[in-house]
């Protein structure tokens, strides 16, 4: 996946790129005058880079957390990821209904997941996010849904936290993408972080 990312209020816009293979996945977000911030996980190891807090080894509900965001088939699967689930009615999502389910992970918080009650598209999800600074509740909005290669997919995500809202737009998507395997290596840096944790 390719596509812009817009820190919203702030005049600041950069890149972005998503990828993903069976549950592995790599992101990086590029801005100008901070430089480019990268997540990955290579199925063991969740990480964090950026040029502004350095490099550093996800653990815990964070990893978890990274665990189920980086497998496409988490809801279809939802078994392997999550303890139960729970329909906790409806609620309206920019004013159109959505059924409002509670999920609660096998490792971490309740995640909140709202489907519209028309498409049945996934509209919304609430979480409260790990993070080194403390619990973060979170937004993200899925919208623009489009078909590609069979598959629906949102467009636009718009994800807010701590007062801060990040738009992301996609222009390009496939799934069947040839994605060299060293794309999911671990960097020299948290290869080395990795070596001290091991002792």
């Amino acid at each position: 996946m390719r596509g812009t990312v817009d820190l919203v209020g702030h005049n600041l816009a950069g890149t972005v790129v998503i990828d993903e293979q069976g549950e592995k996945s790599y992101s990086a977000i590029e801005l100008p005058g901070i430089g480019k911030i990268e997540e990955g996980y290579d199925g063991s190891t969740a990480w964090e880079s950026s040029a502004i807090q350095g490099t550093r080894i996800k653990e815990g509900d964070e990893k978890a957390a990274v665990e189920r965001s980086s497998s496409f088939r988490v809801l279809t699967h939802w078994k392997q990821y999550y303890r139960s689930i729970q329909n906790a009615g409806t609620a309206d999502v920019d004013g159109k209904a959505a059924w409002k389910l509670e999920m609660t992970p096998k490792q971490g918080k309740v995640e909140t997941l709202y489907f519209d009650k028309d498409s049945g598209f996934l509209v919304r999800m609430e979480q409260t996010v790990s993070t080194p600074l403390g619990d973060i509740p979170t937004a993200v909005d899925f919208a623009d849904y489009r078909a590609v290669e069979g598959i629906q997919t949102p467009f636009t995500i718009n994800q807010k936290a701590a007062g801060q809202t990040i738009a992301i737009k996609l222009d390009a998507v496939t799934y069947k993408a040839d994605i060299p395997a060293a794309r999911f290596d671990l960097p020299p840096a948290v290869r080395e972080l990795m070596k001290k944790k091991n002792g």
